[in-house]
């Protein structure tokens, strides 16, 4: 008994040690309704967050939403991933197509109601035209 008692001291001691040193637990910060980026154009631009509809007119920025695992919130895409690459985008065929990368048709990227649209900078068409209907390129 005499042994057991300066073992449960020390154990004691050192469990209380243990936790003096660590912070109490956080509350869960909810996140950001909006983030804010820089465009192809050097604008600064909200995003909505979380992100739930993606019109993309890129399949390179395509490419990346399906390494992100985020394909499931694109709801438009170009004639030529929907019809030339359809190989490459089995699962993105059946999309609306928006028109083409040179020329997004702004009517039908209004249609589909992306939150986001996403193109490529050197698109300067996608890009100039996006400011008649209200659509952003980003």
């Amino acid at each position: 008994m005499k042994k057991i008692v300066p073992i449960l001291v020390a154990v004691t001691l050192l469990a209380s040690l243990f936790t003096i040193g660590c912070p109490p637990p956080r509350a869960e910060e909810a996140p950001p309704a909006t983030i804010t980026i820089i465009d192809s154009a050097g604008r600064l631009v909200e995003i909505p967050q979380p992100v739930e509809r993606i019109a993309v007119a890129s399949s390179g920025a395509a490419q990346i939403i399906r390494a992100l695992g985020a394909t499931d919130r694109i709801v438009g895409i170009t004639r030529h991933m929907a019809t030339t690459r359809a190989y490459f985008w089995p699962y993105l065929k059946d999309k609306p197509q928006i028109g083409t990368g040179h020329r997004p048709e702004h009517e039908q990227i209004l249609a589909v109601e992306p939150q986001i649209f996403i193109t490529m900078s050197r698109w300067g068409g996608a890009r100039r035209g996006s400011g008649e209907t209200g659509t952003r390129g980003y």
